[in-house]
């Protein structure tokens, strides 16, 4: 049998698109991998069938103090992927368990690196197709977390919130800007992967952040980015890839229609929609109202962290009283505030 994983409740690909030369992955086979290379046990279940997915606050209540990452890391799980697998597959695996990135292993259960949701976005984009290994993509040279680029986005789980805010927010600007850290214990073994979203969720429990408001930390609107609904889904992709930002407003003279995020490629990457599509129809069919991801200007930090968590949403745009976009405020803004906020410290 196999011990408590711990990982949490950790996923590996059920059914991973192999070449002609390789061997199907057989169920046994993956645990047997998983439990012998890196001596972590995994739960695994298969993808039509998953654990309910968790979303709200965590439970800090036993939590260290200053709180770590080990404190939060584990309660809603890791998805684990074989390199093998191709990158349908690990799009399946992300939206079949609502989760923005999966730690990639090869055949002995050795990390390979994280494969997060802004990958498949400029997979997506760039015309890659599905039928692509994981393996192959953390290869290219576009990967956001390759191997070779974990070392510099790892942190322990006896690493501080603040501490992994703040590292965080040290690659917003740069190439590998990425919402994910990789958790690896002293020896190296990989403990799973803490996201902005994570760090959402502990500003709720933690009351972090408590007289600041989402326009103070928002993105405002002169800096974002936005496109006209006859445009397509390449030009919103292309636009949020050149800037290294995670959203588009979309909007004609009068009225924003929606907004689109990596979430929007990942549901089109597996869906197959081509990037002709225009926005309008795009929206038009899939986000029947976006008033959940609305939030005022003037409300409080944590009153927007706690509906980014109720709702696993990376962002919400912000409004004035009379209706008016202000900005957008996103998870990876709030690491920013996390970082600049003595209060973190002393909860």
């Amino acid at each position: 049998g196999l011990a408590q994983a711990s990982l949490g409740p950790s996923r590996l690909c059920r059914c991973p698109s192999d070449p002609p030369s390789a061997p199907p992955l057989r169920r046994t086979q993956s645990l047997h991998v998983m439990a012998t290379a890196t001596e972590v046990h995994v739960d695994w279940t298969p993808a039509e069938s998953p654990e309910e997915v968790r979303h709200g606050e965590f439970d800090l209540s036993h939590a260290h103090t200053p709180p770590t990452v080990g404190d939060v890391v584990g309660q809603r799980g890791t998805v684990v992927c074989i390199s093998r697998a191709s990158l349908s597959d690990a799009v399946d695996l992300l939206t079949v368990h609502d989760r923005t990135s999966a730690g990639i292993v090869d055949d002995q259960g050795t990390l390979q690196g994280v494969l997060t949701e802004n990958d498949l976005m400029l997979a997506y984009g760039g015309r890659v197709g599905a039928g692509t290994a994981v393996r192959a993509w953390l290869r290219s040279g576009f990967a956001r977390l390759p191997g070779s680029e974990v070392p510099d986005q790892t942190v322990r789980p006896s690493t501080t919130l603040l501490e992994a805010a703040v590292r965080m927010r040290s690659h917003i600007f740069t190439e590998s800007s990425c919402h994910h850290l990789v958790v690896l214990g002293e020896e190296g073994q990989f403990h799973g992967v803490l996201s902005s979203l994570d760090l959402a969720r502990a500003i709720c429990v933690l009351q972090g952040l408590r007289g600041t408001t989402v326009s103070e930390v928002m993105k405002h609107r002169r800096d974002l980015l936005w496109c006209s609904p006859s445009e397509t889904m390449a030009d919103a992709l292309g636009k949020m890839a050149t800037v290294h930002q995670n959203c588009v407003l979309v909007a004609n003279d009068d009225e924003v229609l929606g907004i689109v995020t990596p979430r929007d490629a990942l549901r089109a990457f597996g869906e197959h929609v081509p990037l002709e599509t225009d926005l309008c129809h795009w929206l038009r069919g899939l986000q029947a109202s976006w008033e959940s991801r609305q939030i005022s200007a003037g409300a409080k930090v944590a009153e927007a962290a706690a509906a980014m968590a109720a709702g696993s949403m990376h962002h919400l745009v912000a409004m004035s009283p009379e209706g008016e976009v202000m900005g957008v405020l996103s998870t990876l803004d709030l690491a920013r505030a996390i970082a600049t906020d003595e209060d973190i410290v002393l909860c």
